[in-house]
Order: C-alpha cells, then structure tokens, then sequence
C-alpha cells in the first residue's frame, strides 16, 4: 500500500551527514541516511505532524491516511494546538519531559573504541531503574499512565544505530511489561520519538525507517515505511508511506541531494535511461564501492554505464551553484561519470586557485582515476 502524497514541496538537501571531507569520508553509509529523521511529532483533531532535525515538515491526514512533505509555514497552520492540551511538549521537542510533564535526566551510552560507558536515567534526583541493556542509549521517553516507554538506540564512533526498539515498563514499579522493536512489526530498533496522541487513545513512534502507530494494549495497529522515489506528476523526489521496506529510488535520492532545479527535466532524463543499465546501480558504491577513485580497476567497472552520462550536466549545474551543500555532493560523485565533460570540469578545479578543500581533493582524485585507466594522457616532464 502505497500513501499518496500532498502539497509536497523540496526543501533542501538530504544527507547533511556526509558532507564532510566526501572524497575522504570515514563512516559507510547506510540505507537510512537520506531518509526522513523526525525530531518531533506535533497533534491536531485532522492531522499529526513529523518535523526533522534539518527543517523538513510532513503531514499525515487521519482520515484520508495522505502523506507529504509540506512548507514550515503550512505545517503551523494545519498543526494550530487548541488550549485545552496539557502539555507543551505536544508542541516542542522537550528533551526528557513526557507529554504529561513528567521530567527525567538522562546521559548516553558509548561501549566501543575501548569504551565502557553506560547510560544513566533518572527521575527527581535519584536513579530510576530501567531494563534497558547498558550499552544503549535511551532516545525518547514517554508516558501513558503507569506505563514508561524508553526508546533506544546504539551509538557508535561515526553515529547512530538500531538497538532494541522500545522498552515499555511500569513507572510505579520498575516491572518490565513488553520489548516491542523489529521482530513485532516495529518499522525500525533505532527509536527516534515516542508521543502520546492526545487525540486517540495510541502512541506514535518515529524510527530510523518509519512511522508506527500503536495502542496502549501494545499493539502495533499501523507500520508506515518511508520510501524515496520521484513524483510521476511533477518529477520531485518525494517521500512515500510504504507498508513494508523498500529500497529508496537512488536516482530520486540525488535530485534531493544535489537540490535539482529543473526537477521535470532531470525525472525525463532518468527515464530516457534503459531500466537495466540501473540494475547495479547504488548509492552506496560512491563511498568505497566499485566507482570508489580508490578502487579503480577497469573502464567498465569503474564508472557507471555511459547511458547514465545523460545527467551529466545536471551533476556540473549542482556543482556550480551557490548552494554548498548540493555542490559538495555534486563535486564528490561527479568521478562516477566516464564523460569528458567531467574531467574539463575537474581540470578547471584543479587550476582554479579560488576552489576549495574538497574540490581540490576530489579533483586531484578524479584526474588520478582518469589517467590511472589511460583517459587521460599524463604531461610528459
């Protein structure tokens, strides 16, 4: 089942987390980097509301089950919070205060590199007892009554990851009453959010991959995955509500992150690619994959199919503007292209004594691949 979106806008660039040192970078990534990360979930009688950490707002319509991205300014006024709440945190991320006011402290987990630390809760003062493992971190905190629900995550060297899902248990006596994570139908075990809904009697939890909805019997009444794929109407990458996992469009994922102007124009091209030159085509193999500069080996391995230099231009266009962390993505994926247009563009970087850190690496990298596989002729000195 697939959840149409609505008012669906693009606002700005996905996988801030990469654009670090991207010829270079030291963390792999993951299949969830480009996907939605909620921070907060908001309540009206119509709709709920997911905001991100980086200022992307989404709507999903109660009665109609529609999904989509809308502007900030939609976004607070489809989500007006009447008097009678009773708690701000319906409107805020307050941290370790639940949305009945309950406050707790807390400090993170971090078992690797050596590392033995583990995570601390607490309630007025004094340590709480919590069957959380050591090792994870508590990520979102709520309360329904007497039940507590502890959300975790696993944090690593280079970020964070899946760990047990939700741990609910009685806030009176400590008692354990059900682990609800994967295994339960659980869109994901790296819990971001945990809101109870004022208006219905569930709770809504936001993980790395989904939305799920669940009673406070502990059922798991709805899993909501996100899905990134192109809008056929208007050929926007959007964000879709899957009913099971998916694999996101990658090609749907770069118009998002290098924030295609022309995003009708760049959908036509993609689709003027054969479906099976995309077969082995992945985001992942940019980072130290088979189009890796490090892991150049032959012509038709280290690039990708030539049918695919159609979006060339669209890379250069992203490279050139003024938005810097669409021009960084831009720059660090360009080597994947067998197109001399790349290399006069790498040429002109190199040369180019206003270029910056990482468009001097990444162009010293690129011009290094093409000559390593004899595209490129090496001056004679």
């Amino acid at each position: 089942m697939k959840v149409c979106p609505v008012n669906i806008i693009r606002l700005g660039v996905l996988w801030g987390v990469f654009a670090f040192e991207l010829c270079h970078a030291g963390r792999e990534p993951e299949a969830w980097d480009t996907l939605p990360q909620v921070d907060n979930i908001r309540f009206s009688k119509e709709s709920i509301g997911f905001s991100t950490f980086n200022n992307r707002f989404f709507i999903l319509d109660r009665e109609l089950e529609s999904f989509g991205e809308v502007s900030q300014n939609d976004f607070i006024k489809r989500l007006q919070v009447s008097k009678d709440q009773k708690s701000s945190a319906v409107l805020t991320n307050t941290g370790n205060k639940t949305s009945d006011g309950t406050e707790f402290q807390t400090s993170d987990a971090y078992c690797s590199e050596g590392e033995n630390l583990t995570h601390t809760l607490s309630h007025n003062g004094k340590a709480f007892h919590n069957h959380v493992a050591p090792c994870y971190s508590i990520s979102a905190i709520e309360k329904t009554g007497d039940q507590l629900w502890l959300g975790t995550r696993l944090d690593g060297e280079y970020g964070h990851y899946p760990a047990e899902g939700i741990v609910v248990q009685s806030f009176k006596s400590g008692k354990l009453i059900k682990k609800i994570d994967s295994k339960s139908r659980l869109t994901g075990d790296l819990v971001r959010v945990i809101r109870n809904d004022p208006y219905g009697n569930n709770v809504w939890v936001a993980t790395h991959l989904g939305l799920n909805k669940i009673s406070q019997n502990l059922i798991i009444m709805r899993s909501y995955y996100f899905y990134e794929d192109f809008d056929e109407r208007t050929g926007k990458a959007t964000v879709f509500l899957e009913s099971s996992k998916k694999l996101s469009n990658p090609l749907a994922v770069i118009e998002l992150e290098l924030a295609i102007e022309r995003p009708k124009e760049f959908h036509e091209a993609v689709k003027k690619i054969p479906r099976e030159k995309l077969k082995g085509f992945s985001l992942y193999n940019f980072h130290s994959g088979i189009y890796h500069v490090g892991n150049a080996r032959g012509v038709e391995t280290s690039f990708v199919p030539k049918e695919m230099n159609i979006l060339v231009p669209f890379f250069i266009e992203a490279a050139r503007s003024a938005n810097h962390a669409a021009k960084e993505m831009a720059v660090s994926r360009l080597c994947i292209f067998n197109d001399r247009q790349v290399i006069d563009f790498f040429i002109e970087l190199d040369k180019n004594s206003s270029s910056d850190r990482l468009e001097k690496l990444c162009a010293k990298d690129c011009i290094d691949k093409f000559k390593k596989l004899g595209l490129l002729e090496t001056p004679e000195h």
